[in-house]
């Protein structure tokens, strides 16, 4: 009776939802008997209001259970780390025209001082800050970043970057609002609005996390600035990919697929567990005649569990069917063989895992993956059998990769490099006089798309180069073309000391370039010292 009141109410609760609410806010945190055919109805309210906190905090933890648990989420997140941030991604050059000392002096302290702490709580390098920003905010949605000029520690502060994750940003009680902003200014989850609607502040904490509204007992930390100063850089940011106009707080941009990931988390460990299961089931032995042993003999020990009837058998008895595990075979050393008499064994036709999974989780895994952007290749690291599949699926994610290097480059680097070279020009690190301009001459070097075939990419840069529609500068990045321009020089220098020709200076054939007659001599300034006869003999040594 309980089973059938229990289906009843289940069946009552989805009869009385209205469908027309479906539509309403995001599946991830809805219950699951609410995910119906979605039907059309008028939005009154903006994004904001679509998440409460405590959903917009649920939302966030299940992203960060995924991370924990689901090897296809950290992969997928690997692949984004690794492709947009790279191990290269977060080195700054300096152009400062004539000044390349200053400019020299500047990418010093930058690139080899301050990069290597940037991180306030560990000290990790800013490339693992940039890493770290990209996971956080595909979990948390918004991050809040703080340069700690004196705001967090007092003084000059130590120059390093804070983060804080999604779920320790929140409004404060009323009386508390009103000692920080004017009575005419709002707040909404955190964030803070003027009376014309303009973000200008937020409210994060170190010791809180999750809440809806800050106990002021436990400490928070009150960031602001004027939206209408375009001047001074504000000593902190908040990041969030907005996908509407008027959106207060960010939405993890996975959130779409989060349902997905989660389902084949748990398919995946679903077939692992009936895999087990079946992998210790070797089958079943039935009692098809009567051997003279009382009903419900466990023959051996073999046996596993009650008997169960499977039918009505002959007049000599019942027969029976009992289940036998491979560890009751074993422990009493019976053979396939050994059945006892009046008995059969049935092998079980076990189909787990199931076969079809793998292409089941292969398409789940792309689906999860397309939210950000990575084709199937980067979800399931698995390589197209043909190359231009392969290639195509690269190509895709390029400007994925590409928008997200942009982003970092225009919200984080630029903001952390003006503070920190700001911060140490004050206190007389960088004594060098930098341009008025200084803070818009600076450039970053990110990762690019691996050529699959050096030739082919190589004769095509070639080409745009010859056509004039490129430049080194922009095919090898900001500062590269002088360091190597620099280390040649350098080695040709060392090669040609050491009587060798250096690469670059022959030909597909092997001729040194400039060597007209072959006489591997690259200075035909002086073949008329040389007599013919002679010219002639080095040419048909250097063909021998």
């Amino acid at each position: 009776m309980k089973f059938l009141s229990a289906i009843s109410n289940v069946f009552a609760t989805i009869g009385k939802s209205e469908r027309g609410q479906f539509s309403k806010g995001y599946d991830a945190v809805k219950e699951p008997f609410s995910r119906q055919r979605r039907e059309a109805y008028v939005e009154r309210a903006g994004e904001d209001k679509q998440l409460s906190t405590e959903k917009r905090n649920k939302i966030i933890n299940l992203h960060r259970d995924l991370l924990r648990n689901a090897p296809e989420s950290v992969s997928q997140d690997q692949q984004v780390r690794v492709n947009v941030v790279g191990c290269v991604g977060g080195k700054m050059f300096a152009s400062f025209g004539d000044a390349k000392d200053a400019a020299t002096e500047v990418m010093r302290y930058f690139n080899r001082r301050w990069c290597r702490h940037a991180d306030f709580t560990y000290g990790k390098h800013f490339n693992e800050v940039l890493k770290t920003i990209l996971t956080a905010q595909a979990t948390n949605g918004n991050v809040v970043l703080v340069f700690d000029d004196g705001i967090l520690t007092g003084g000059n502060g130590t120059g390093r970057v804070r983060g804080f994750e999604g779920d320790e940003i929140a409004s404060v009680p009323k009386t508390e609002f009103e000692k920080h902003f004017p009575k005419t200014y709002v707040q909404s989850e955190g964030f803070v609005y003027n009376e014309s609607g303009m973000f200008c502040g937020c409210f994060v904490s170190t010791s809180q996390r999750g809440k809806k509204t800050f106990a002021p007992q436990l400490g928070y930390i009150t960031l602001k600035f004027d939206p209408f100063d375009d001047e001074t850089i504000p000593n902190w940011i908040a990041l969030g990919d907005m996908r509407r106009f008027n959106q207060g707080r960010a939405i993890p941009p996975g959130v779409s697929a989060l349902t997905t990931a989660v389902d084949l988390h748990e398919t995946r460990a679903s077939e692992a567990q009936a895999a087990k299961l079946n992998a210790q089931m070797v089958g079943q032995i039935l009692k098809t005649e009567d051997d003279g042993s009382p009903s419900g003999t466990d023959a051996g020990g073999a046996f596993s569990g009650p008997s169960t009837p499977s039918g009505t058998g002959s007049d000599e008895g019942t027969a029976e069917v009992r289940h036998v595990k491979l560890k009751n075979l074993k422990a009493i050393g019976a053979k396939l063989d050994e059945v006892p008499f009046g008995r059969k064994i049935e092998l079980f036709d076990t189909k787990r895992p199931n076969p079809n999974f793998p292409a089941y989780a292969e398409y789940m895994q792309g689906v999860t993956a397309a939210v950000r952007g990575l084709p199937r290749v980067y979800a399931t690291l698995k390589v197209q059998n043909s190359y231009t599949g392969y290639r195509g699926e690269q190509k895709i994610a390029e400007q994925s990769f590409m928008e997200a290097q942009k982003q970092l480059e225009r919200e984080v680097c630029d903001w952390a490099a003006c503070l920190a070279i700001s911060r140490a020009i004050k206190i007389g690190i960088i004594k060098a006089t930098l341009p008025e301009d200084w803070r818009e001459r600076i450039a970053w070097q990110w990762p690019k798309l691996p050529e699959v075939s050096v030739k082919e990419a190589e004769s095509g840069r070639k080409l745009k180069l010859e056509n004039g529609v490129t430049s080194l500068t922009r095919e090898l990045g900001p500062g590269e073309v002088d360091e190597i321009i620099a280390e040649r020089k350098r080695e040709k220098e060392l090669f040609d000391q050491a009587g060798l020709v250096y690469p670059g200076e022959t030909t597909e054939s092997g001729q040194i370039k400039g060597d007209t007659d072959g006489d591997d001599d690259d200075d035909d300034e002086i073949d008329g010292e040389i007599s013919d006869e002679e010219k002639q003999e080095r040419k048909n040594e250097h063909e021998e």
